[in-house]
Formats: C-alpha cells, sequence, structure tokens
C-alpha cells in the first residue's frame, strides 16, 4: 500500500493524528505491521524519541558540510533525481549548465 493512502486511512480513522506527528507515526506503524505496538514502545514514540524528521534533517546538514558523505551508489542516485526533476521544470541539466 503507499504511504498516501495509508497516512489519509489513519487521518480519516483518528483525527488525533491530524494534531499530532507523533500519534500519526505510531498508528501508521501500527497499521504496517498488522498489530498495536508496545505500551513500552509507544510511550517512547510518543513522548522521548527524536523525530524521524529530525533525524533525516541533522543528516542531511552533516552531508551539505562534507560530513559522512553518502556513498558513491546514493549520492549518484541523488543526482540522477536531481537531473529528472530539473530536465522536468527548466529543461534538461545540461541546457541549464549544471553538468
Amino acid at each position: 500500500m503507499k504511504v498516501s493512502k495509508l497516512v489519509e486511512q489513519v487521518l480519516k480513522d483518528w483525527p488525533e493524528a491530524r494534531d499530532s506527528d507523533r500519534f500519526l507515526l505510531v498508528k501508521v506503524w501500527e497499521r504496517q505491521m498488522g498489530q498495536p505496538m508496545h505500551p513500552n514502545l509507544k510511550e517512547f514514540v510518543m513522548h522521548k524519541a527524536f523525530s524521524p524528521e529530525s533525524i533525516r534533517r541533522t543528516r542531511q546538514k552533516f552531508q551539505e558540510q562534507g560530513q559522512y558523505p553518502a556513498s558513491k551508489k546514493v549520492d549518484d542516485a541523488r543526482f540522477e533525481k536531481f537531473r529528472q526533476v530539473k530536465s522536468n521544470v527548466h529543461g534538461k541539466p545540461e541546457q541549464l549548465g549544471l553538468i
């Protein structure tokens, strides 16, 4: 199932998820697992764990500063996605002098 469909179902079924990203995460992950989260894990995710977005942004900042770079395979895949987006929005990257 696509993430958008799963998130939509949770938002529809759990109005509390519209107000809390952490609650939304718990409910989406529970639906993915097909069972409720253990209460201790749910408590941790809801009140103590760093948000996945904060973790991702921090990794991104380190990499923007040249620290802890991604593997060549991942870096190449990211660049290819960049090329595709630029091509769709503004024309081919070669035409823009980007490569």
